[in-house]
């Protein structure tokens, strides 16, 4: 009995009393008195605490947890602008990537070698070969003649008036031609190319060529007529170009009889360059014929006459009268059409 009034004494139930406590006592941890805590003698009630309100201000707090507060995100900026950054940060990693990958290459490498191209002795072309520029096709000659009764191709050292004089006197000398007859002539070069229309007048008619070769065709046709008078004549016929129309041909004829000197090379034997007198116009057989009369003992005449031929016009060169005449009838020619004169 007397120990519990003591116990009783010493916790307070009795009668209380008052306890000087010091400032360590006061701010001592319950963990540095857990030793001297007591439990209470009586339980806690169970009557449930009352309920807590919904309002945040009057909810109660513990006594010694600390309040959490809740604060909001802070914003960064927009997402437009976060991929923008983010899309600059790798360009500018990749750039000092790529540097940084050159510099280390361009270190451990040497001096770059200039590479050699393979040789190929025989390299395969891949574009297409330009085609060569066309070249005019090598002249070849047909004769006006119908079945001569001789033909013969004459080659010529040089295109020269003497070559072509000296070329027709031996075949004159050696041919005993029948009156009437006609011997084909062709002149060709010693490489056997057939001697142009251009080239003979120019051998001919120097002072004239200049201003009628564009007339004719390069290819033209030679003979040597049996005459009744005066031995073998000589004469020739040009094709002319299509484009040139009577009155220019005819003007262009008229240079021939400015220069008798010209005339004189048609003839095999000589002759005088001058005529008895000047050109004079007459038509044989229906078609107009210019001539000059060189020598009426031997009936070397100088003649030219325009002519169509096969609805083609022609020029025929002869030194004789009858000469004319037989190839006028031989080549059928006609007469050519001119413009009428208002």
């Amino acid at each position: 009995m007397a120990s519990d009034m003591q116990s009783i004494q010493q916790s307070g139930g009795e009668s209380p009393q008052s306890q000087i406590l010091s400032a360590q006592d006061v701010f001592k941890s319950p963990q540095q008195d857990q030793s001297q805590f007591i439990p209470p003698a009586t339980p806690m009630s169970a009557v449930p605490p009352p309920p807590m309100p919904d309002i945040p201000g009057m909810m109660p707090q513990a006594p010694d947890q600390q309040q959490v507060v809740m604060e909001p995100p802070v914003s960064h900026g927009s997402p437009l602008k976060t991929i923008l950054t983010i899309f600059g940060i790798v360009i500018v990693a990749a750039g000092v990537g790529y540097g940084v990958y050159y510099l280390v290459n361009s270190l451990n490498s040497g001096p770059a070698v200039p590479a050699v191209p393979a040789f190929s002795p025989n390299p395969a072309l891949s574009e297409e070969p330009t085609p060569a520029a066309s070249t005019p096709s090598p002249l070849s000659h047909s004769s006006l003649i119908p079945n001569p009764a001789k033909s013969e191709s004459i080659p010529l050292t040089m295109i020269a008036l003497g070559d072509f004089k000296t070329a027709l006197s031996a075949v004159s000398a050696r041919e005993s031609m029948l009156v009437g007859t006609v011997k084909d002539l062709s002149f060709v070069t010693e490489a056997g190319v057939p001697v142009s229309s251009e080239q003979f007048l120019t051998a001919f008619f120097p002072s004239a060529a200049a201003n009628i070769s564009f007339l004719f065709e390069q290819d033209f046709t030679a003979w040597l007529y049996g005459d009744r008078v005066g031995g073998n004549k000589f004469g020739v016929v040009f094709g002319v170009k299509q484009g040139i129309s009577a009155e220019q041909l005819t003007a262009s004829l008229s240079l021939l009889e400015g220069n008798t000197s010209d005339i004189s090379n048609m003839f095999v034997s000589s002759v005088s360059a001058a005529g008895t007198s000047g050109f004079e116009g007459a038509p044989i057989d229906g078609i107009p014929v210019r001539y000059l009369v060189l020598s009426s003992k031997n009936q070397q005449v100088f003649e030219y006459a325009s002519v169509q031929i096969g609805g083609k016009m022609h020029v025929i060169i002869t030194t004789s009268y009858y000469q004319m005449q037989h190839i006028l009838n031989l080549l059928n020619a006609q007469p050519v059409a001119t413009t009428p004169t208002v």
